[in-house]
């Protein structure tokens, strides 16, 4: 996960750099755009601030230099969003597969012999089971 200040940090030198002192391009030093949910349709940061993408964005897209700042910042929040729900799907899916070691040892020990009682256990094993997929194949729901 990113760390908030460095974040901030660069985007603030950034800032300074482009709209204040009015410079060409920005080389970013932050964090970088690694999911490929955000990069499939734009480019990496660095490429974002290079004098080629920021003269293009002014002539052909009407976005400024702030424009393409605040873009970045939403892009690294919604990445730090989407690695922060894959960290909580890997703890469901931990817990879960725990939660089934521990009901096929019940359902294994010879200690209990209510059929019934098993056959409940059976049930919670394919429930837990299905979760497990449900989460691995659809990792955000």
């Amino acid at each position: 996960m990113m760390d908030f200040s460095e974040i901030i940090g660069n985007l603030k030198k950034a800032y300074k750099v482009l709209v204040v002192k009015k410079q060409p391009e920005y080389k970013w030093n932050g964090p970088m755009l690694t999911t490929r949910k955000i990069l499939v349709g734009c480019p990496n940061i660095d490429e974002q601030l290079n004098k080629g993408n920021l003269s293009y964005n002014k002539k052909e897209q009407g976005r400024d230099k702030v424009d393409t700042l605040l873009t970045v910042a939403v892009q690294l929040g919604i990445q730090q969003g989407i690695e922060i729900a894959e960290e909580e799907n890997d703890e469901f899916v931990k817990r879960l597969e725990s939660d089934i070691k521990h009901i096929e040892y019940s359902l294994n020990s010879k200690c209990d012999t209510d059929k019934e009682k098993l056959k409940d256990i059976a049930k919670m094993v394919e429930f837990i089971n299905s979760a497990i997929k449900i989460k691995k194949d659809y990792p955000i729901i």
